[in-house]
């Protein structure tokens, strides 16, 4: 299991009750246990349709719980995301689930779906390679059509030590 699910999981087993995402303009706060729960029902869900080590998904859900949800269940199966957002428009859409090689998108309907299905244990996640595709951001296509930015899944063990070092310099600083 990579770092950073470790480190998730591990904050949901001391503070499950805990607010993790507050979306909706506030209207809605969901717990660690909660986030910890869609997002493993969804990763069963991703296995079922054969998303496992460097296959990505498109998510096309609403920023908030479910796209992060997403993110974290293609994380558990060892799988790599690319976000897509209406705002973009269809085109912009259509290009880079295209470019990017989706093999799955992952919509309103298609995120209800992964929600009937039993989590995924722990034991079950995924390791992937440090090496392996996470998951791929585009640049805003000023000069031309966007280019996409992979990034390996490395990286999240470079944001984690890097956010725990600023951390502890926060605590010297007088506000």
């Amino acid at each position: 299991m990579i770092s950073v699910l470790k480190c998730f999981y591990s904050y949901v087993q001391k503070t499950p009750e805990r607010a993790a995402v507050v979306d909706r303009g506030g209207e809605r706060s969901t717990s660690y246990a909660e986030l910890a729960e869609v997002s493993a029902r969804l990763a069963t869900w991703l296995l079922k349709q054969g998303i496992g080590r460097e296959k990505l998904v498109a998510i096309r859900v609403p920023r908030g719980l479910d796209f992060i949800a997403c993110r974290i269940a293609a994380m558990m199966v060892g799988g790599a995301w690319v976000g897509v957002e209406e705002m973009m428009g269809a085109e912009r859409i259509e290009y880079i689930i295209k470019d990017s090689g989706a093999v799955l998108t992952i919509d309103e309907e298609v995120y209800g779906e992964g929600m009937k299905e039993e989590p995924l244990k722990p034991e079950q996640w995924a390791d992937p390679d440090p090496h392996d595709m996470a998951f791929i951001f585009y640049t805003s296509g000023s000069t031309g059509k966007p280019k996409g930015a992979v990034q390996e899944y490395g990286i999240y063990r470079y944001i984690m030590d890097s956010t725990h070092r600023a951390i502890d310099r926060w605590d010297y600083l007088d506000y």
